[in-house]
């Protein structure tokens, strides 16, 4: 509890999971997995806070939740041969004005889901490189929301759902493999 603090967790080899929870203003929490079935949890409440993971190898799995305003998030999960089976997941609600959300992931069979609801103006950013990945991005209640949805390569499904507001804005872009 409280404000200003940061979480810092590193993690190599295998099944290893991390869990944090700050509650405050202005916090920072960083986790870093390298490895196999590796699993990372990070919660915030509070304003103006920052949450990172970024795993590498495959069949990881990280989850973002934060509520509040002006809260920031990131995921990247890339591969040991590409990456694959890594699962993305983000939370951004209970006045989540201005939250940003932004997930990287490279290789084959990814997911990354982003919810933001409770406030106007979030962003969210989800960018897939490889094949038969889903991206799915929520964004509800407010206005003046934007999702931008990348991805790069064969059989990827994109879903982009907005509603309960005004002036929003939704891009996907699908293409060949670069």
């Amino acid at each position: 509890r409280g404000n200003s603090n940061t979480a810092t967790a590193s993690q190599t080899v295998s099944h290893n999971k991390v869990s944090s929870t700050q509650s405050g203003n202005t916090n920072t929490a960083t986790a870093t997995q390298i490895g196999i079935s590796n699993s990372l949890t990070n919660a915030q409440g509070g304003s103006s806070n920052s949450l990172t993971a970024y795993q590498t190898g495959l069949g990881n799995k990280a989850q973002n939740t934060q509520d509040g305003t002006g809260g920031q998030s990131t995921i990247t999960q890339v591969g040991l041969l590409g990456g694959a089976y890594n699962e993305a997941y983000v939370f951004q609600q209970v006045s989540a004005l201005n939250a940003l959300s932004s997930v990287r992931q490279d290789g084959l069979r990814n997911t990354a889901s982003v919810t933001q609801g409770g406030g106007s103006g979030m962003q969210s950013e989800v960018d897939q490189l490889g094949g038969w990945n889903t991206a799915t991005v929520k964004q509800t209640s407010g206005n003046s929301h934007q999702s931008s949805v990348t991805q790069t390569g064969l059989s990827n499904v994109a879903n982009v759902n907005q509603t309960g507001g005004n002036g929003n804005i939704a891009n996907i872009t699908q293409g060949p493999a670069r």
